[in-house]
């Protein structure tokens, strides 16, 4: 009794409604009281009665339908259903309704091709497809199945009656009218968050960390189509509009409701507003939508005509009754309207035109022609009448239009939308729905252009009588837009307090202005509600993309970015969103900057819109390779809130092209301006890194995010700090493990301390199962494999590291590096200039190649390794010391004093240094600083071979043979391998015959440095000129001098092979040459006086010579025999 009661009292308010205005919308509700109640005729009443004046109403249809099935007549349904359908084809909606009549009546043969169609059209809505699977199954003979009532057709009468009658639901919203659910119930549940991360235990073993489903480079940025990532690894965010039959637009007021309709198509806009023409023609015939043939169909009433209820069996009836028509979808004036205002008319024109006595003053004929007159007037104002509301269904249907255009979220469709907007209030200038959406539309291009103009037409649109009253939605949200710095705070909190209004626009802004506070939670729950309310809203879907993609999840970004771009596939934000997520998957990037390059081309795009295109191309083609061309293009950061971001993605292509110190000053510039970023933290880090400055990482890069925790502990790796690096890494697991290049420092680290097979195990297991990163796995496993001396899988695994990522400067390093250790300096060369040109601060790299360089004779190439190293790094000691030696070895020992200076000044404790400067002052004659700066070398490292030659080479100049002997001894017990100390026994001694020349010849292959390789053929000239083999002497001389031209000792020997031959013309350029170069050499100037006292015109000369020798070498042996020649030598030249 109480259902009973309540469901009549609901019935009796909507036919209280429904009186008021005859056009209102709540037919629907009151066609579904009606079922509940089994008055079925009724139900067929009410929906034709609606449906004149909603021709385009879906869910009326179908329950004009229903109740027609449920009478008893289906072919009659039939019509209903195919008219249902011939509104919209593509729109699920529709058979999503039908479906549910057929199915809940038993009919799952006929239901079937309509579930078909409704799966083709919404192919991931998983309760359609549960209907069909059991449909199929009670098909085969299983038990009937139970279906939920999806759509709400048959809503159940609510046990106690409201306090107030329901609304009636606006035409706008018509297509989820079936289905009232309250927003807070309609919302659902936020979309997962990014991945937190958790701390590890300091010393948690690899093993545990590297299971299957650990070991991978952050799953969460894998698209959902990659090969061999399933389902589980990226936790996918539901779309809120996946299971939405059709969009709802800004909702409209009560009083558009008598005209308001659908949305029209998209052709009938051409001159809707010209010359106001009827909404449509007569529908043509509908098309039914293609379904498999069924066995065994039942005949329609009709066998002419396939319909989509062809295999829906008769029910047998009482009577007989035709179809009923479908009424043509433009409303008609009723016929007694018409004739009221016939009569009325005629009476006032008989009361005005006829006299009392009528009869008397016209003729019969006279009033049969006036009577005619009145009945064609009344006909002509009846289509008045009916042209009149034609117009108005017609504003009504252009301002829904206008909704869907602004959903759109793109400048053509705002232009067009503000295009039909200032028709319709030009046409009805008190239209305040016209006007409401009019200020929202120029809000919205005032956001985008901040043109003051737009911003004066929208507050004059929202200032106009009644639109504020009547559309307090659209009046928020162009408040909310047209803003400025000062008020926005409180038009952001006035629409986040707007939680009830139904607004899909206005929800979507809050989700906006929330986010840009940080409230992410409750930005997600807006946002998707207002993908609820109007799925087609294509800003919140880009705006929840835009958040993902900040989150660092580009997967659930590139399928926001996706959905957008497939409802409006010219929408630039969309098109952006999706070559962004994908450059941060690493995947299809040429793609990507096709469609961007082809996105360039636009010319309607806005402002904000072209700098971030700008900005996302810079880093595509910094990831293509094309460095310097995309630091070009990123050259101007710009204005407003993009310039992080351009600076960020400059000192990338910056780093990406080796310019280490722009990228430094770029990462710097950003981090000035956004002092919390991480990505900007994580960039100065790395560039500090290649670099190599770790400790400066550590003292100005904090934090522990997962970027800012891996570049932390490659620093403390560096330094060797293994215990604080694997503090670091503790913050960089999540619930998918370890990053790789995480496990790639914690292999290192159990490398260091002793467990080399763990640390294998878990770079192969890495290597095997990481999706990211894998060239840097490779290196470390080539680089550990070098280390146990299996070099060949080492050169594999490091040649496969380069191929993989053209950016791997550590990989191209490593392998020079090898190469050099495998005797092989000439093809050591290619992989360690590739290192230096992916990065030219790494100091390393460029030490090796420039020392390789001049190894292999290249003296100037690798000058210019050094002077790029000292202008990148003027601060590193390394650097000068090696310009130094360069310096030193291409005849300019001027320059290279400065370049020593600085050299042991910045590196004190480098005994190298202190070594080089003792030869470069010995060079330019500073006997004393020669001394004092191998007397610092020997304190720093008093056991090195190479500072026991130099100063063997130091007593030799000052003719101290037996004191050289003995330090080339001491070198050769510190370093039995060392060539100085090997070659300098024959050179003291130029003797040993033919096994010392071969020994020579020996070493002087074996030997690295050209100046070793020099310092081993001058001494096999001597032992060979000693033996008499004066030809092969030369030859040896020769080759000597080509080796190291700058070396004095190896034109001594030249000059004294030239001399025993004979030729003492070259004997004396030669020696000449090396007193030149070493003009504190006592032995070489003794043996320039001796060739130069042969010839009795060089007496001068000769006299001089031997004084020299005298004063630099009085020590010597040889000082005896000089000094008994002197006097005679004084007298042939005319001396005392």
């Amino acid at each position: 009794m109480v259902r009973h009661r309540m469901g009549k009292s609901l019935v009796e308010r909507y036919e209280q409604l429904l009186a008021q205005d005859p056009a209102s919308s709540v037919f629907v509700e009151l066609a579904k009281a009606l079922i509940a109640k089994g008055e079925h005729a009724r139900v067929i009443s009410v929906c034709e009665q609606g449906i004149s004046h909603h021709p385009q109403s879906v869910t009326g249809r179908v329950l004009w339908g229903k109740a027609l099935i449920l009478m008893g007549r289906p072919a009659e349904a039939m019509a209903q259903f195919d008219q249902a359908v011939s509104i919209d084809k593509e729109n699920p909606h529709a058979y999503n309704l039908i479906s549910e009549v057929l199915l809940q009546r038993g009919l799952y043969r006929s239901a079937l091709p309509i579930l078909r169609k409704a799966l083709a059209l919404q192919p991931n809505d998983a309760r359609v497809r549960g209907w069909m699977e059991q449909a199929q199954a009670a098909l085969a003979g299983g038990p009937a199945p139970a279906f939920d009532d999806l759509n709400s057709l048959e809503t159940p009468v609510s046990e106690e009656a409201p306090a107030e009658p329901p609304a009636p639901p606006s035409s706008d919203a018509e297509a989820t009218a079936s289905a009232p659910v309250s927003p807070d119930e309609a919302a659902p549940a936020p979309p997962p968050a990014p991945v937190g991360e958790a701390s590890a235990p300091e010393e948690t073993p690899v093993e545990s960390m590297l299971s299957d489903a650990d070991v991978s480079s952050v799953p969460a940025l894998e698209a959902p189509g990659e090969a061999g990532a399933s389902s589980a690894d990226v936790p996918e965010v539901a779309l809120p509009f996946d299971d939405e039959e059709a969009p709802v637009v800004m909702a409209a007021s009560p009083e558009d409701e008598v005209v308001a309709v659908e949305a029209v198509s998209e052709g009938g806009e051409g001159n809707l507003l010209a010359d106001l023409p009827p909404l449509e023609a007569s529908p043509s015939e509908p098309e039914a939508p293609p379904a498999e043939p069924e066995p065994e169909p039942a005949e329609s009433a009709d066998p002419s005509r396939r319909g989509l209820l062809e295999g829906l069996p008769e029910v047998a009836v009482p009577s007989t009754r035709a179809a009923a028509p479908a009424p043509t979808p433009v409303p008609r004036a009723p016929a007694q309207d018409v004739a009221a205002l016939a009569a009325a008319y005629e009476r006032e024109l008989r009361a005005t035109l006829m006299p009392k006595d009528s009869g008397a003053f016209l003729s019969s004929r006279a009033m049969k022609v006036l009577a005619a007159v009145g009945v064609v007037l009344v006909l002509l104002g009846g289509a008045l009448v009916l042209r009149v509301r034609q117009g108005g269904q017609a504003l009504a249907s252009t301002l829904d239009r206008t909704s869907q255009l602004l959903l759109k979220d793109t400048v053509p469709a705002r232009q067009d939308a503000l295009m039909l907007l200032s028709h319709v209030v030009s046409l009805e200038e008190d239209n305040t729905r016209g006007w409401a959406l009019t200020a929202y539309a120029q809000a919205l291009r005032y956001e985008e252009t901040l043109d003051a103009e737009a911003r004066t037409r929208a507050l004059a649109a929202l200032n106009h009588p009644g639109v504020r009253e009547s559309y307090p939605a659209a009046a928020l949200a162009a408040d909310a837009l047209l803003a400025d710095e000062r008020g926005r705070d409180a038009a952001g909190q006035a629409l986040v307090s707007a939680v009830k209004l139904e607004s899909s626009e206005v929800q979507g802004l809050a989700g906006e202005w929330l986010l840009s506070r940080g409230q992410t939670k409750d930005a997600l729950e807006r946002l998707t509600r207002a993908l609820k309310l109007a799925p087609r809203n294509t800003r919140a879907l880009v705006a929840l993309g835009d958040y993902y993609r900040d989150a660092e999840d580009p997967v659930n970004a590139l399928r926001l970015y996706s959905a957008a771009a497939k409802l409006v596939p010219e929408h630039a934000g969309a098109r952006l969103g999706m070559a962004e997520s994908r450059w941060m998957l690493g995947q299809d990037l040429e793609q990507a900057l096709s469609e961007l390059q082809s996105l360039e081309s636009e010319t309607a795009l806005p402002v904000v819109v072209r700098e971030r295109l700008r900005l996302v191309r810079g880093r595509l083609m910094t990831a293509l390779g094309n460095a310097r061309e995309a630091r070009t293009l990123l050259a101007d950061s710009g204005k407003g809130p993009l310039v992080p971001d351009f600076l960020v993605a400059r000192g990338e292509a910056e780093r990406a092209s080796g310019d280490m110190a722009a990228a430094q000053r770029s990462f710097e510039e950003a981090l000035k301006l956004a002092p919390g970023r991480d990505e900007a933290k994580e960039g100065l880090g790395r560039t500090l890194l290649q670099r190599d400055r770790a400790r400066e990482v550590l003292s100005r890069i904090d934090g522990e995010a997962r970027p800012v925790a891996l570049v932390r502990a490659a620093a403390y790796t560096r330094l060797g700090d293994w215990k604080r690096a694997r503090v670091e890494l503790a913050h960089t697991r999540a619930d998918a493990g370890y990053p790789a290049e995480a496990i790639i420092y914690l292999a290192r680290a159990d490398a260091a301390e002793g467990d080399r097979a763990r640390a294998r195990e878990a770079l192969e297991k890495t290597l095997v199962a990481a999706r990211r990163d894998k060239s840097r796995v490779r290196t470390a496993l080539g680089m550990m494999h070098w280390q146990d001396k299996s070099l060949d899988k080492a050169s594999a695994l490091l040649e496969t590291a380069i191929a993989e990522d053209t950016r791997n400067d550590e990989a191209a390093f490593a392998l020079g590096q090898l190469r050099i250790a495998q005797g092989l300096p000439d093809v050591a060369v290619k992989p360690l200039t590739q290192a230096v040109e992916r990065n030219g601060a790494n100091g390393e790299a460029r030490e090796l190649l420039g020392r390789t360089l001049l190894s292999l004779g290249r003296t100037a190439e690798g000058l210019q390794q050094f002077e790029a190293w000292r202008l990148d790094s003027p601060e590193s000691g390394a650097a000068h010391k090696g310009a130094a030696l360069a310096l030193l070895h291409s005849g300019r020992a001027k320059d290279a004093e400065a370049a020593s200076a600085r050299a042991v000044a910045l590196s004190a404790a480098d005994p190298e240094a202190h070594r080089v400067r003792a030869d470069i002052l010995f060079a330019l004659g500073d006997t004393k600083g020669g001394f004092s700066a191998l007397e610092g070398a020997n304190k720093l490292d008093s056991k090195s071979p190479e500072t026991f030659c130099a100063i063997a080479s130091a007593f030799l100049r000052q003719g101290l043979v037996l004191n050289a002997d003995k330090a080339f001894e001491a070198a050769r017990r510190e370093g039995p391998d060392t060539p100085c100390g090997q070659v300098g026994a024959h050179w003291v001694k130029d003797s040993g015959g033919r096994d010392a020349a071969t020994q020579l010849r020996d070493i002087a292959q074996k030997a690295s440095q050209p100046w070793d390789k020099a310092f081993a053929q001058a001494s096999l000239a001597r032992v060979l000129l000693a033996t008499g083999a004066a030809k092969e002497a030369r030859e040896a001389a020769d080759e000597a001098v080509r080796l190291a031209p700058y070396s004095g000792r190896s034109h001594v020997a030249l000059g004294a092979v030239a001399l025993k031959q004979g030729d003492e013309k070259t004997a004396v350029q030669a020696l000449s040459r090396a007193v030149e170069l070493e003009p504190v050499d006592g032995l070489a100037w003794l043996s320039l006086a001796d060739a130069l006292a042969r010839q009795p015109s060089e007496n001068a000369r000769a006299l001089q010579a031997y004084e020299t020798f005298l004063k630099l070498a009085a020590g010597s042996p040889e000082a005896g025999r000089v000094k008994k020649a002197l006097p005679a030598l004084q007298r042939k030249s005319g001396g005392r």
